[in-house]
């Protein structure tokens, strides 16, 4: 069966089973995720605490970025490829 790009075909792959490797990997991103949040959320809420040109308020939104598309793309992979 060929392995096509369809909706159906990543959701079966998001919800299948992943390595352990592919799951420290994802953690790993969720929390990479979290802090961009909560970075972004502290420096809306206290913004004289957190200046605008401070390094991680700067980045905190590519942070959040690079952990949910890193953590989607680990969590893609299938321990067992079963097409």
């Amino acid at each position: 069966m060929k392995d096509n790009l369809s909706l159906a075909n990543i959701w079966r792959r998001l919800k299948g089973a992943t390595p352990s490797f592919f799951n420290k990997i994802a953690w790993l991103c969720g929390i990479c995720s979290a802090l961009g949040i909560g970075i972004m959320a502290l420096a809306a809420q206290y913004p004289a605490a957190f200046p605008e040109g401070n390094f991680w308020v700067h980045h905190s939104s590519t942070l959040f970025v690079v952990g949910l598309i890193g953590g989607l793309i680990a969590k893609s992979t299938l321990k067992e490829n079963n097409l």
